[in-house]
């Protein structure tokens, strides 16, 4: 008779939690009254489960309130109620009520993470699998129409929009649950996790998000590089890297479908880098570059209290661009037009205080996911907007800090 220990149960059971609350926010959003039916049960099950563990670890659990990530947390809250609901032209979009919804579904997460931490590294990647499933037949079902058309010949579609998330927020979602997997994958060698990366790495390449694959590039340069102690094995993986990545760039150009939909996007991205061209708003790097530039030249006409929220769109005389409301697709930008240095100085002190831990750690197997969690985050925020929009880049964090307070870790999984 098939039997599950009590230890292994409580983990699956804190790996659904998590994937509920996470999956509820990603796909259908924290204030969304319109998917409520969707929203309540998710994350009341997720909120429930959690506060079973609070209650049942209550004096642990009150420790998550003496960390300086629940007071990062906090703080940005606070700045975004003011500078959305008291100071911004849409205070309707920064309500307490809306508020309160975003961070109740984040604290869960947290709270949950936090209680579970001496396991994190266990529950992670189960979540991981669990999310990648889950959010993989939701955005089947979602965009069905457009994988008939595709699949009778119609050509490549970018697929990967929610009720909530567009695709650059779904493709944050499923390259960070590549790291975990990837890293049972490499350091383990746990095959079961195969499959989920080969969904995972397919649902990126239909999403055609560029930061999205830089991500999970970024990831196995440095399980590549820093999985070996040797100096010889990790000349020899870094070797191994290039000819891979000389073999997908080569794969990318001669399949058709994958040229549209990867090579001459990465195209693009080379060469507006190198040529700062912004006059061509048809493209989504010289169009996010152009309103970056924009955002940042009037940033300093208030560089110290900002403008508020949502404001770049009505200060800078845009509409909705082709339904979508400008920003300056850059965090560091976008906060700093927002909210000011004192914006830039209330979230970016905890990012650069986990950089400076992290750099500062002996190896690890859990110094490589802080690393590769610590590229996502850059290479998202270069083009995207994190401090506002969604949990993951508080969860990241959050993930980043749980993996270095010191904790025992139980078993094998990413031990130093």
């Amino acid at each position: 008779m098939f039997k599950i220990d009590k230890k292994t149960l409580t983990k699956y059971c804190s790996s659904i939690a998590l994937v509920l609350v996470f999956f509820s926010t990603q796909v259908f959003g924290c204030k969304n009254l319109e998917y409520l039916i969707y929203i309540l049960p998710l994350f009341g099950v997720g909120a429930l489960y959690t506060l079973w563990l609070v209650v049942k670890h209550l004096k642990d659990a009150l420790g998550l309130l003496k960390t300086p990530v629940f007071w990062w947390i906090i703080a940005m809250n606070v700045l975004i109620y003011i500078y959305g609901y008291v100071w911004g032209p849409f205070p309707v979009a920064y309500s307490r009520s809306s508020q309160l919804l975003i961070i109740s579904h984040l604290m869960v997460m947290v709270m949950l993470l936090w209680v579970e931490r001496d396991r994190v590294t266990e529950i992670l990647p189960a979540a991981a699998v669990i999310m990648v499933a889950a959010e993989t037949i939701y955005l089947i079902i979602h965009n069905s129409e457009a994988i008939r058309v595709m699949l009778s010949g119609g050509g490549l579609t970018r697929i990967g929009e929610t009720h909530n998330a567009g695709l650059i927020e779904t493709s944050m979602t499923f390259s960070m649950c590549m790291i975990p997997m990837l890293l049972k994958l490499f350091s383990n060698r746990e095959k079961k996790y195969i499959i989920p990366v080969l969904i995972a790495l397919g649902v990126l390449v239909v999403d055609g998000s560029k930061v999205g694959i830089l991500v999970v590039g970024a990831t196995l340069l440095v399980i590549a590089i820093g999985l070996p102690k040797d100096k010889s094995f990790r000349r020899r993986n870094l070797i191994i890297f290039i000819a891979v990545l000389v073999c997908v760039i080569l794969i990318t150009y001669i399949v058709p479908a994958l040229r549209s939909a990867i090579f001459s996007r990465f195209k693009e991205l080379v060469q507006v880098v190198f040529t700062m061209d912004t006059s061509d708003m048809q493209n989504s790097t010289s169009r996010r570059l152009y309103f970056a530039l924009m955002a940042l030249k009037k940033a300093w006409d208030r560089p110290f209290v900002g403008h508020g929220l949502l404001s770049f769109g009505v200060h800078m005389g845009f509409d909705w661009w082709e339904g979508v409301w400008p920003d300056a697709h850059n965090n560091a930008i976008e906060l700093l037009y927002s909210c000011g240095l004192i914006g830039i100085a209330v979230y970016y002190w905890f990012p650069v205080y986990m950089i400076v831990r992290t750099i500062r750690e002996r190896y690890s197997v859990k110094k490589l996911a802080k690393v590769s969690l610590i590229f996502m985050m850059f290479f998202f925020d270069v083009s995207n907007i994190s401090f506002q929009r969604n949990t993951i880049g508080y969860l990241a964090y959050t993930i980043i800090f749980l993996l270095g307070v010191g904790i025992s870790i139980r078993g094998e999984d990413y031990n130093d």
